[in-house]
This record gives structure tokens, sequence and C-alpha cells, in this order.
């Protein structure tokens, strides 16, 4: 079966923070004694020892649980108001070890983030565990006994670093616990048409672990953050007898550049998707800037200089064109991506198709230039199918399916079968299987089939045209036709041809087209279709995903066919599109008529299209990113949404991945408004601007949103520690930050105890909102 190759968009719902995560059973090797008695009297064989082992990430950290950074690894801005932060998709991890032995059960985290400079370590290597728990004068090392040959082996990365700095920036032991968190996020996604789907699931629900370094950057240049063990480091935190230099194992490391006059960060990077929007918004369509003058050309709107930029607004781009005579020339090619809504194509109208490329080329006969997109589509689709088995093998099926179908059926056509049912006793039950066979052995089946079938042919009509020309390829061009008076600007070219000829058809053939014109042929192959694509009627309930659709074409066709021209979307970019229908149609054409030999086919062939095509409707319309933001933050959270009309609320979106930072985005509807955001499991923790800290509701039924002109002022100032010169948090000291929130909240209402605030508490109070960008569409974009 052929995977689904988009994904539908999930809308968050919900996020809940916890200040822990606290398991039942810390990781380590475990003993169960079972000591068993009877009437006082020990069991022979009693007691008995098992052994178990409860395992999680302890020397390095595997990238696949590492779910988002930020900043992001080797990002470049302004990150001066920002703590940086990592999410684990493993929630418990943070709390499954202890900082050492006869530490106690409580939700005090083993791991903390370190933000340092390159000049604040003294080493940065890669050990095996072994090496980097052995013991080195002047250097204290974990404290970790008991390890497995197997754990001693692995290698993990070490840094080291003076006590003084260790003291200076590091996190206070009971600062631990509010640097860590969990959150669970939950997202909507109802299946819609059975468009890639894999499965029933409308709710996905993530949980996380965040941990959040306790220092900004303040200095320009690169930064380091170390996710590093605390395990068997408890003495760190004690100043009496302490080595000079402190021994960390690292599980995770990533690097970016804090450049305080940086332009590259998400939000900058979000106004240049938009840039010349607000003054222009037709910039954010997906077609060529025009050309302001033709060489040469002195008038100011010549109608040539009128075709190209009415051809340029349209989406279309000029491409190399060779005719089959070997003429080079140029032709307008525009892919399934439009800035306008597609005009529909004669064929279209009246519900036709294409039975081959050359059926749908389009002349532009005012100015002898070929419109070669749909027979481009045509041939894309063929080629597809060709191309992949697993696209083709639907399709072969229904062809076999639908010709044994109509096989079986020709009984009731073809004679000495016919002669026999009329010369049955009328109003009796019609002669089948062994009855029908037994009568005709008896009346001599062997001589008169022999006869039937080798005899003379008798001349019938003419068979259907047939649905393709395997020999034709995109863009063979049609004789240019002579343009009537009044003909319109653009026609589709003519195909010549002499008519066909009667020719002679024997009578079980003749037996099998006329069977399969019947409703009840037609209904059992449209039975047949629907089992081979997974296609079901609307009155029946969501179908599963078919094997091949509309849509799973689409996403086969190559990128520079979607996008002729880089310029249509260039690097930081973002555009907006309808989808051509009859692009779409065409595609769908090519690819049916692989497996297309004889006039039966056609029956099958009109059954496949229209379970093929079915949703090609579903998604009128999309849009196009292509941004280094997409690889920084790939939790890039994209909505859209339909504010007039009979049905306001959410429009379904897919997206696919196209490679290269470009992302395609389709939407069920044309939305009113779409928003880029960051991911609600991603958010920032800092300050605002101005040294301020906006205040968030605890209370009530709008917990975390902003209190209304409610701040804290100077916060790296008053309670930062040397005042906000090396940019670490005071959250347990005197003058804390903890503390300052907690008076702060008490004045607007929101606080009333007298412990301090939770970890997720405090968390919440230092989101700094995500960031978002919202497209309007109105002449209003922003």
């Amino acid at each position: 079966m052929v995977q689904p190759s988009m994904h539908q968009v999930g809308r968050p719902l919900r996020a809940t923070f916890y200040d822990s995560y606290v398991p039942h059973v810390n990781a380590g090797l475990y003993r169960i004694d079972v000591d068993h008695t009877i009437d006082g009297n020990p069991v022979p064989d009693s007691p008995k020892h098992e052994f178990f082992e409860v395992r999680a990430p302890r020397f390095t950290l595997d990238t696949t649980l590492v779910d988002a950074t930020f900043p992001a690894a080797n990002a470049s801005g302004d990150f001066s108001a920002l703590a940086p932060h990592l999410t684990i998709t493993q929630e418990l991890l943070p709390w499954e070890r202890r900082l050492g032995e006869g530490a106690p059960a409580t939700a005090e985290p083993w791991l903390a983030l370190l933000l340092l400079r390159d000049d604040e370590t003294t080493a940065d290597r890669t050990l095996t565990v072994k090496e980097a728990l052995t013991c080195v004068p002047g250097t204290a090392v974990p404290a970790l006994t008991g390890l497995t040959p197997a754990e001693e082996s692995t290698s993990c990365r070490i840094v080291e670093l003076t006590a003084e700095t260790f003291d200076r920036i590091a996190p206070h032991r009971d600062e631990l616990p509010y640097l860590v968190h969990a959150r669970e996020v939950e997202e909507q996604r109802t299946p819609y048409k059975g468009l890639f789907t894999t499965d029933d699931e409308e709710f996905h629900t993530g949980s996380f672990a965040v941990t959040l370094a306790n220092r900004l950057p303040t200095r320009a240049g690169p930064h380091t953050a170390h996710l590093v063990s605390l395990e068997g480091c408890a003495a760190y935190f004690e100043a009496a007898g302490r080595p000079t230099t402190l021994r960390l194992v690292s599980l995770y490391a990533w690097t970016f550049h804090h450049a305080p006059s940086g332009t590259e960060d998400f939000a900058t990077r979000l106004r240049h998707l938009a840039a010349s929007g607000p003054q222009d918004p037709q910039v954010l369509s997906l077609r060529l800037p025009g050309p302001t003058t033709i060489p040469g050309d002195s008038s100011v709107n010549s109608p040539e200089q009128d075709h190209v930029q009415d051809r340029l607004d349209q989406g279309y781009v000029p491409v190399d064109y060779a005719t089959l005579p070997g003429e080079s020339t140029f032709a307008w090619y525009r892919g399934p991506f439009t800035p306008t809504r597609a005009v529909t194509q004669p064929w279209q109208q009246s519900g036709g198709h294409l039975p081959r490329p050359d059926a749908a080329l389009i002349y532009e006969r005012d100015y002898g230039v070929y419109d070669i997109s749909y027979a481009t589509a045509w041939t894309l689709g063929r080629l597809i199918v060709l191309a992949d088995a697993n696209l083709a093998a639907p399709l072969q099926g229904a062809y076999a399916e639908a010709a044994r179908i109509a096989h079986r059926a020709a009984a009731a056509y073809a004679p000495p079968f016919t002669e026999v049912q009329a010369r049955h006793t009328t109003g009796q039950e019609p002669l089948t299987g062994h009855r029908l066979m037994d009568r005709l052995m008896g009346e001599g089946l062997g001589e008169r089939l022999l006869a039937d079938l080798t005899g003379p042919a008798t001349t019938g009509p003419a068979p259907a045209t047939p649905t393709t020309a395997p020999t034709a390829h995109a863009g063979t061009p049609a004789a240019p036709p002579t343009a009537p008076a009044g003909a319109p600007e653009s026609t589709r070219a003519p195909h010549t041809g002499r008519p066909a000829e009667a020719r002679p058809e024997r009578p079980l053939s003749r037996a099998v087209r006329e069977a399969a014109r019947t409703d009840t042929v037609r209904r059992q192959v449209r039975e047949a279709v629907a089992r081979r694509l997974g296609a079901r009627d609307a009155d029946t309930g969501p179908a599963p995903r078919p094997d091949i659709d509309a849509w799973t074409l689409l996403c086969e066709v190559p990128f520079h066919y979607l996008i002729p021209d880089a310029r249509l979307l260039p690097a930081e970019s973002l555009r907006f599109f309808h989808l051509d229908r009859t692009w779409l149609a065409a595609l769908v054409d090519g690819a049916l008529s692989v497996g297309v030999a004889t006039t039966l086919d056609a029956t099958a062939t009109e059954e496949l299209r229209q379970a093929v095509a079915r949703t090609a409707d579903a998604l009128p319309c999309g849009m196009l990113l292509r941004s280094q933001v997409l690889q920084e933050c790939p939790g890039l959270l994209v909505t859209a949404d339909k504010t007039t009309g009979p049905t306001p609320g959410p429009v379904v979106t897919f997206r696919r991945d196209l490679g290269s930072n470009v992302w395609l985005y389709l939407f069920a509807d044309i939305p009113d408004r779409v928003t880029l955001a960051e991911p609600c499991h991603g958010l920032h923790f800092g300050i605002d601007g101005g040294d301020t800290i906006g205040l968030r509701h605890l209370k009530g039924d709008h917990i975390g949103a902003s209190i209304d002109n409610t701040f804290l002022h100077d916060v790296t100032k008053s309670y930062f520690r040397d005042r906000g010169t090396q940019g670490v948090m005071n959250l347990t000291g005197p003058d804390n930050l903890r503390d300052a929130l907690a008076r702060a909240l008490h004045q607007a209402g929101e606080y009333d105890r007298s412990d301090g605030l939770t970890s997720t508490e405090f968390s919440m109070q230092c989101i700094d909102g995500a960031q978002q960008m919202t497209f309007l569409h109105s002449t209003q974009n922003r």
C-alpha cells in the first residue's frame, strides 16, 4: 500500500503544565525477594530472588528523544531576552535518577541545562564512561559506582569548569526544581474525506519534559547549551573540601551564535516572508514579475506586451519547446498552482476526458504559441504510474477484474447461449451452471461453438475510441488551425485523422462488449473498483484512504513541474495559490491511461476515474513556504480559519515537506486568515521588552493569559545575580525573581499563598508568548 504523502496539520486544543512527573521507581537495578512459609515453616527452596532493571538514559541522550531546542542549533540572532531550553519527549527522564546516595525521593531533577561560553570551560572532549569517572588530581568527578562493563565502555562527552565558574553560572541546588517542568499538549486531527489518513485517531497528545537554562546570553559570540548530569554530583554544591575543577557529563549539547544586532531570529524571518505584502498583496501570489518594456517597442501598451503581462499574471512561465518537426521555440507552462482561479477547459465543460496528451494542447493562434500545461500534466500522470508498481498495481487489478466481470456476463449475449435461453420455457428460472452446460452439450455444443468462432465474421459497429494512444508524447503540437472570423483568442488544438472504419467483429467479442454496457455489469465493475481502491460512497461513512487518488498522484509530481521557475518562490518567501482542478484532472487521465488496451477497458476507465478523482475538489487552494525557519522550527504551527460565511471556524489543513526548506500546505476551503506561529510545546521563556515581565493569570477561566497592563519592572537589574551582568537568574536567594513575581501577582489578585511559586507557575510567568504572523484574505494583508 502506498504510504500517506501528506499529513494533516493538528490544531492545539490545550497545553497543561505539571511541576514534575515523579516516577514510582527510579532508574536502576532492583532485587525482589520472595519468602514463602506455611504455618510458620519455610518452604524448601525459599526465599527466591529475582532481579530487574529500570533503564533510562544516563550518559548520552539520543537525538530521537529531543523534540526541540531553543535557540535552534547553529542559529544566529539576538537572544539576550530569552532563556535557552530543551524539550524532551521522554517526560519522566529528569526525575528518574537522584543526585546521590541518600538523596530524598522528591521532585528534585538530576538534569540541568548550563549555558557556557568557550572561555568558561577548561575541557570539552569525549571519553569512555570509565575514563570520565576515573579520579584525577585536582578534579572532582561524579561519584558513581556499580556500573556494568558495558556501561563503562560506552562513550560520553564531558565538560570541565572551575568551581568558581560553576558557582557563578550554575543553578543552586534548591533552584533546580524551578528550571524543569512537564507539559502535555493535545491536538485535534479530524479525518477529512479519507485524505492521507492511516488510522482513525482524532486526537494526538504529546507529553514532554522541558529544561530551562537559568542564564540569558549577555556577550556576543558563540554559546553552547549543555544538558548535564548531576547524578553523583551532590558534593559540587558544597564549597567545603571541593577541588578547584569540576567534571560534568554532558548528555546533549548544541551551539548557537548570539548577535545583539542579529536579524535572523524567528520574528525577523517571519517579517521577511511578508516583505512588501502590506503595500502590494499581489507580491504574495505565485507569479513572476512582468516586464516593464519590450526592447525595440516604443509603444506604451503594445498587444504583445499586454499578452505577456496577462500570461505572467496568470502564473505562466515561458519554457523551451521543440515541435514535432524539430523547430525550437518557446511555450507557456503553468503547474497545478495558480495565482488566480483557472478557467475550465472545453473538454471538462462537456464532462469528457483526455484520451491522449495532444488533446490537451492549447494553441494561441494570435501569437503562434502553445500552452503545454495540461499536455504535460497528462504525460506526468502516465509516467508516474509507469514508474511506480505500487501505483500501477491497483489500476491493473481493476482493469483485470472488470474484464472478468464482462466475460462472465457475456453468456447472455453470445450464441449458442442466447439461442438455448430463447428455446427455454418462458417464465421459468433461467438456465445457469451445470443445467445450461448439459443442455448445450446435448444440442451439439462443440460443433456449434467451433462453427461460430471460426466461421465468417460479421460486420459490427466501430468500437469506441481507445482511451489512450501509447505512442503519443506530451507537447506533440497539433497543426495550427486557420482562425475563423470571431474565433476566441485561445482554442484547443484540433486533431485530424481518418474516421474510424467498421471492422469485422467475432460473436463472442460483440457479446462481451454488449454485456459491458449493461447497468448490472457497470454496477459490478464499480463495486470491484471500490474494493481495489478503497473508495466508498459518501452515504456509507468515511472511506479509508485509497491506494491511489488524485492527491497521491500530485505528491509524486517532481518539484520543478510544480514550481517551474525558481523566481516564483525565492528564498525566505511565502506564496498563496489556487489549485487548478483541470490540471489535476489531466494528471488523473494520464495515470488511468496505463494498461488500457481494448475498448472493454473503457468501462473500467470511467469507473476508475470517478473513484480516483472523487476528492479532486477537496483542497481548492494552498500555500508554499520556503524559509530557513522551517529548519530552525520544525514544529512550525500553521493554522487557517474561516471568519465569514455560513460556517466560520478552522479550515482543515494538510502539509507536505518538499525538501530544501520548502513546505506545501493545502486547505480544504479558502481561508480568511492564515497564521504562522511557534508550536505551543516549544514556548519560549525569558523577559519582555524594557526589562519587564508581563504577568499572566493563575486563577479563573483564563489561566496563562496575559493580565492587561500588569508588569514586573527592572527584572535583570533587581532580581538577577550580580545585577544582571552575567545574565544569571536569582531564584532562591535574597531579592529573588520568584518572590518578586509572587508579590506582583498577589497585588493583582492572582496569588494568595506564602510558599512561593511552583515550577509551573514560575515557568508560566516567564513565557515569552509564541511569536506569530497573520495573513488576511483581503487588501489588508499583514
